[in-house]
């Protein structure tokens, strides 16, 4: 039999990247808050298209920092908060056979920005609530105590990560879309490691 797991909840697009000394200087001394604010997190038309013209990282100089979403060397990712999750699993039938708002990952990989090495880095975050996947899972019959979840701490902040089940990995959260909604929030900070 066929299940759909759906996870939903309150979590972040988030991207991790390393920049040049230049524009990290630039940026904390002498670059306006308001025009990062606009160059990092251009507007965007329903359907997710930037209505701004991006920069092309290629051609990043100082002030042109480019979208936020192109600064991912380190890392990318699109989960909810452990803390604000609901799980949901149906059958072919589409019934609920199982629902959870609170998971106990069996693994947390942490992720400290302070260890990373020497160099300039901007972390940008962008906040959404809704869902995040649905993935599916054949079995002969679904078992709770057969689902195991990993998680990712972020300078301290768990996320969901991994989906297991029966042993096998089901799904890597990753999503790249550009959904706007009352609820989003956009964040940024900048890291010098030395």
């Amino acid at each position: 039999m066929k299940y759909r797991l759906v996870v939903n909840g309150y979590g972040s697009q988030i991207v991790i990247g390393s920049i040049p000394e230049p524009m990290y200087t630039y940026w904390t001394t002498v670059g306006d808050a308001s025009t990062l604010d606009e160059r990092l997190f251009p507007n965007f038309n329903k359907d997710g298209v930037v209505l701004d013209n991006d920069s092309d990282p290629d051609d990043y100089t100082p002030e042109n920092i480019g979208m936020w979403k192109h600064h991912n060397d380190m890392l990318s990712m699109c989960s909810p908060f452990i803390d604000y999750i609901h799980l949901k699993v149906y059958d072919e039938n589409d019934n609920m056979v199982w629902a959870t708002d609170t998971i106990d990952p069996v693994y947390n990989r942490v992720i400290d920005t302070n260890d990373f090495d020497k160099g300039h880095y901007i972390m940008c975050a962008f906040d959404k609530k809704g869902m995040f996947t649905e993935l599916y899972i054949e079995t002969t019959e679904f078992s709770p105590d057969k689902i195991k979840f990993h998680s990712k701490s972020i300078d301290s902040i768990e996320y969901l990560d991994k989906i297991i089940y029966e042993g096998k990995m089901r799904k890597s959260l990753n999503d790249d879309s550009q959904r706007h909604a009352d609820e989003d929030y956009r964040r940024y900070k900048f890291i010098k490691n030395t």
